[in-house]
C-alpha cells in the first residue's frame, strides 16, 4: 500500500564542489531548500532564486526537469 506524505517543515541542504585540475579549477556552492509548496500548488513547486554567479539557463531548466521527474517517482 502506497501512502502520500506532505512536508511539514523546511529543510535546507548545502553542497560544495571543488576540483582543481591544474588550471583555474571548478568551484560550486549550492544551497537549496525543500519546503512545503504554496497553498494552491499541487505537486512539486520549483522556484528559481539564483543569486550571483553565471549559471546557464539550460542548466537550470534541466535541473527543474530532473527534479520534477525524480520527485514524481514512487519510492
Amino acid at each position: 500500500m502506497h501512502t502520500k506524505k506532505q512536508l511539514q517543515t523546511t529543510a535546507e541542504f548545502r553542497e560544495v564542489f571543488k576540483k582543481q585540475t591544474g588550471g583555474r579549477g571548478k568551484f560550486a556552492d549550492m544551497t537549496f531548500d525543500l519546503a512545503p509548496a504554496d497553498v494552491n500548488v499541487r505537486g512539486l513547486q520549483f522556484v528559481n532564486e539564483v543569486k550571483g554567479g553565471h549559471i546557464p539557463k539550460e542548466y537550470i531548466r534541466q535541473l527543474k526537469k530532473d527534479s520534477v521527474k525524480q520527485w514524481s517517482m514512487d519510492p
